[in-house]
């Protein structure tokens, strides 16, 4: 009975110091890739975020102006039409 309580207090306090351990790498990771991603964003001086926006935003403007184009071709393939006749 002794020696199971004592396993038991001994595996108990091992994953305690594992858990202690874990917490501490966690906020040593997560203080590093803060910090990597602010020296990143500061060297490229590039936001993927507001990249993808404009790319987007440029794609959508690119498709209003190709139809356009189209209507106008079309239009001016019908007015050349009319005076054809």
């Amino acid at each position: 009975s002794d020696t199971l309580s004592s396993f038991a207090t001994s595996v108990v306090s091992a994953q305690t110091g594992a858990s202690s351990t874990a917490t501490t790498d966690l906020a040593t990771a997560t203080a590093v890739q803060k910090t990597l991603t602010t020296k990143t964003a500061a060297v490229s001086g590039v936001s993927v975020d507001d990249e993808m926006s404009t790319m987007i935003s440029l794609q959508n403007s690119y498709a209003a102006n190709a139809r356009m184009i189209t209507a106008i071709n079309s239009m001016w393939t019908q007015a050349l039409n009319m005076v054809s006749s």
